[in-house]
């Protein structure tokens, strides 16, 4: 009986078509898993960036509530008036004012706003308010009292380069009367309390426009 030991199997052809497709299935799988660490890598990088956005953030947040805190809001001078607000409308060329006072801190003004500095004839209210809009600050005192007050109100807006007019008005009965956006007060002298307000009111109007003061 013949032995089968030593004998050779036969050999299976194998299909090239299998081939390519398993290792065509083998770099799909690579390049996929690829992708998933990359996008892996990509989330760990933003969830990083997003920590530490938020840290500063909160930092930040936390700065601001420490400085309201310990300063509060925008100062206020006591004893200040605040009219109802009456709006920042434009009016046309040549249109007067309704305004319910003498001294209107707010509402429909001129297009135009008048220079900075002190007035020797009335100042019109639509410049005025267009003025208080920029965060002007407009002193206004009665005009047959213009020998009396005049020459300490030079003085007294000689400490600021801009953002202050100083006017006679005829139809105030207080002594002065100050004026900014939404807030006023009367005085019956040029006294600190009225630098005061100067100081508080000015620059903070709805809009920061440049209002140098210059010789009128």
């Amino acid at each position: 009986m013949a032995s089968k030991r030593g004998k050779k199997q036969p050999q299976r052809k194998q299909d090239p078509q299998k081939g390519a497709d398993k290792r065509a299935r083998r770099e799909e799988r690579q390049r996929l898993e690829a992708e998933a660490r990359a996008k892996a890598a990509r989330k760990a990088r933003l969830r990083k960036v997003a920590l530490g956005s938020l840290g500063g953030i909160a930092a930040v947040a936390l700065a601001v509530i420490l400085v309201v805190s310990l300063t509060g809001s925008s100062p206020e001078v006591e004893g200040v008036e605040r009219p109802p607000e009456l709006g920042r409308d434009h009016l046309e060329q040549g249109e007067a004012a309704n305004y319910p006072t003498a001294t209107p801190t707010s509402g429909p003004h001129a297009t135009g706003a008048a220079q900075c500095g002190v007035y020797s004839s009335p100042l019109p209210l639509e410049f005025a308010v267009h003025d208080l809009e920029h965060g002007v600050v407009v002193v206004w005192y009665r005009p047959d009292l213009e020998n009396d007050l005049l020459p300490s109100l030079r003085t007294l807006i000689s400490q600021w380069d801009s953002h202050v007019i100083v006017s006679p008005n005829p139809g105030i009965s207080d002594r002065i009367v100050a004026t900014a956006w939404n807030r006023l007060k009367r005085f019956d002298s040029v006294e600190p309390g009225l630098t005061e307000f100067i100081d508080t009111y000015r620059k903070r109007g709805p809009e920061a426009v440049a209002c140098n003061i210059e010789e009128l």
